[in-house]
């Protein structure tokens, strides 16, 4: 929606179409109408009786939209009135008069019907590069219509009929502010700020940077930001805290969640990269290795790989026994490419799949049965009853933690 500063652009508009069309219609080969003078003019029709023959277009009525009047046609949110643009039905009389030459009247009218019928949405870009856009109709008037609306003027009646146009929107004297997008998702974490002497705390994720599926072009890894503490091997988490940069938060463990097992992921290789200034005392950050522990025998522990997919606890502390508040974190497998399909079927490349404890289903069609997987690659087959044609993400779920949004096939 563009609106217009002035509505005199339209008539100027119009006038130039029907220029336009008489024009063309008298040099077309061979000509649709003779040549004859004709003179298109805006004026009222008591103003344009003479010689030669005059096809007036005068803007009669101007109207409210009323399926416009009350929308907020800028922005999600209602506006006051005065702010929104003032939406405008343009009614304009059409007419054609030629003295005693009754066949250029015709003649003059059928090519400005014509012109309008064949433009029933007008586009037209301003001088300042902006197009508005309305819709040009010829309305269906009845005859004693027509001759209530001649008995307003000084003059006979000639053959005429009456054209709309619109929506026309007229810019408000004030331009309003744009409407703020409301927000969409919002994550808070609520925790206390420690005093000097006072223990560190965890409060929640900030994001997950993984490598993205596919791969974007000269780009390294995606960011995901908000929702719970979710990590693949290889990728780096943020964790908002406080007090971080004291001793008592020179370790970080993470643990089983009923706290049997614990490993320190400060130990060589830690997951914790080497500060490269002071310390955020407000973040934590870790970086994953890129495999996993074997599912089956749980080696190489952490912090030589990332734990098998499941969800952990997440702490900070220093030994003997020191530890914050603990915060759950969640290792899913990764998902690094799909190749296929090749033979009727697709292979699934990636990492920390479970042979044992893999489920695989496209569009809600569970494929674990016939599917085959390793550690690192899952291959399966579409389903046998496909679903319907469309394209469907593949999932993946590993000790029954989800992967992250993968790949899609198309079926």
């Amino acid at each position: 929606m563009t609106p217009t500063p002035d509505i005199s652009t339209i008539t100027d508009a119009l006038h130039g179409l029907l220029t336009d069309a008489l024009s063309d219609a008298m040099s077309s080969v061979p000509p649709r109408v003779p040549t004859f003078n004709v003179s298109v003019n805006r004026a009222s029709p008591e103003t344009a009786r003479m010689t030669p023959c005059q096809l007036t277009l005068y803007l009669l009525h101007v109207a409210r939209d009323p399926h416009w009047r009350n929308a907020p046609v800028d922005g999600p949110l209602p506006q006051v009135n005065a702010a929104q643009p003032l939406s405008l039905n343009l009614y304009y009389l059409l007419t054609a008069w030629a003295d005693t030459f009754y066949d250029q009247e015709q003649q003059a009218m059928t090519v400005a019907l014509q012109a309008f019928h064949s433009a029933p949405i007008y586009r037209l870009t301003n001088n300042q590069g902006l197009t508005q856009e309305f819709t040009i109709s010829v309305e269906a008037d009845t005859f004693e219509e027509m001759s209530r609306l001649w008995q307003a003027f000084t003059v006979p009646m000639r053959l005429s009929c009456v054209v709309k146009v619109g929506v026309v929107f007229v810019a408000p004297l004030k331009t309003p502010a744009s409407a703020k997008k409301p927000p969409v998702t919002a994550n808070l974490a609520v925790g206390p700020i420690p005093a000097s002497g006072d223990p560190p705390v965890l409060f929640a994720a900030m994001n997950l940077r993984f490598a993205p599926y596919p791969p974007p072009t000269g780009a390294t890894s995606g960011v995901v930001t908000g929702g719970e503490l979710v990590a693949v091997a290889g990728s780096s988490v943020l964790v908002r805290g406080a007090g971080l940069d004291q001793a008592d938060a020179a370790q970080v463990f993470l643990s089983t969640p009923d706290g049997l097992t614990e490993w320190e992921l400060t130990a060589a290789p830690s997951w914790r990269p080497a500060p490269t200034g002071p310390i955020d005392p407000a973040t934590l950050e870790l970086v994953l290795p890129a495999a996993y522990s074997d599912p089956v025998t749980g080696a190489p522990p952490p912090p030589a790989s990332a734990p098998t997919p499941g969800v952990y606890r997440l702490a900070v502390g220093r030994n003997p026994g020191q530890r914050s508040n603990r915060i759950p974190v969640t290792v899913a497998a990764r998902i690094d490419s799909l190749a296929g399909p090749s033979g009727g079927f697709y292979t699934l490349a990636g990492a920390g799949f479970a042979p044992a404890a893999t489920r695989v289903s496209v569009a809600g069609i569970d494929l674990t049965a016939s599917a085959t997987v390793t550690t690192s690659s899952i291959i399966f087959a579409p389903p046998a009853v496909p679903p319907p044609s469309g394209t469907y993400a593949v999932d993946v779920v590993v000790n029954g933690v989800p992967c992250l949004p993968g790949p899609l096939v198309t079926l």
